[in-house]
């Protein structure tokens, strides 16, 4: 058994979901794949995903990056609605979020968001970047402390 690491699959390139369709149906059979986020910001991609490397690997486990939890191109109104969603996708395709002991080695998923408690982002960073476009946060953990909100969420 192998344990694998992969992150920033952003399958909405064709170039990437290519590369993925293309993985060994048999190389990864008895591994276990560490899937570490950014897969598409789409969850019918990320389904995608999930229904191919399920097949592919004895077991996977997710933590989801930034850009799975934008809801522009979805019909989940939140980015916790969005987290939500992926929970229940997870399921459907036997992937955990949860910790697991393999042979001596442990995996334990780590939920975080940014955290701003060294220092705020530059107002070119706010304006610029998606991340504050794209994820969409409920009304309570909105306020003073909106990022130490959220992280403390996750």
């Amino acid at each position: 058994m192998k344990i694998f690491a992969i992150s920033d699959l952003h399958i909405d390139y064709s170039e990437n979901m290519n590369w993925l369709i293309n993985l060994s149906h048999f190389d990864y059979s008895n591994d276990i794949l560490i899937l570490a986020g950014d897969i598409s910001d789409l969850l019918a991609h990320i389904k995608n995903a999930f229904a191919i490397l399920s097949k592919l690997f004895k077991r996977v486990h997710f933590v989801p990056g930034n850009h799975d939890l934008w809801v522009m191109r979805n019909k989940t109104k939140t980015s916790i609605e969005q987290f939500e969603q992926l929970k229940i996708i997870l399921t459907e395709y036997n992937i955990s979020m949860e910790p697991c002991v393999y042979d001596g080695v442990t995996i334990v998923p780590l939920f975080g968001w940014y955290d701003y408690s060294f220092g705020a982002p530059h107002v070119d960073l706010e304006y610029s970047w998606m991340d504050y476009k794209a994820c969409v946060w409920p009304e309570e953990l909105l306020g003073s402390n909106k990022e130490s909100n959220i992280t403390q969420y996750f």
